[in-house]
């Protein structure tokens, strides 16, 4: 239902309750996906000293949890359905740590309950509980990139940082 929400508020909510992602592609392709999959973004190689100007990144734990419990309730058979989801869930990008691990290793465990989820099967309160799990590790990671003669270098572009270091 679309409360008070504009279309691109009700997509992103639905994506996330679903473990599915939303983005804007090359002016006005909307690709909506299911996380995990084989899914490679078309994306933008900048060289550092060629194409970049500036980069500017910012790190944090805020919002980021080490374990997501989703709970539903089947309404047919009068019981909980209940799904958690920890950091070995995540779909890593690179090689080092993940947010949730971060996290432990700073703060200990920081779960976070979903109760009275509005789905009702355990797909589905998994599929919650992954999402919501993979959505507050991926805002870890921020920043922005100042780039030339990259057009397709667009906000929300998959980019790649060559020659960094």
């Amino acid at each position: 239902m679309q409360l008070n929400e504009d279309v691109a508020t009700v997509l992103s909510r639905i994506a996330k309750e679903n473990n599915y992602f939303v983005r804007i592609e090359k002016g006005n392709i909307l690709h909506f996906g299911r996380r995990g999959l084989a899914y490679e973004p078309e994306g933008v190689t900048l060289r550092w000293g060629d194409d970049i100007l500036d980069v500017s990144l910012s790190y944090s734990l805020n919002d980021v949890v080490t374990e997501v419990t989703s709970r539903g309730q089947d309404y047919v058979n009068d019981e909980w359905v209940e799904s958690t989801s920890t950091p070995a869930d995540l779909r890593k990008i690179s090689g080092g740590l993940t947010a949730p691990e971060l996290m432990k290793m700073a703060f200990g465990d920081v779960p976070l309950l979903l109760d009275n989820a509005p789905q009702s099967q355990t797909s589905q309160v998994q599929e919650r509980s992954q999402g919501e799990m993979q959505e507050r590790a991926e805002k870890f990671l921020t920043g922005s990139c100042k780039c030339i003669g990259l057009p397709d270098a667009t906000s929300g572009a998959s980019l790649t940082l060559t020659g960094a270091g």
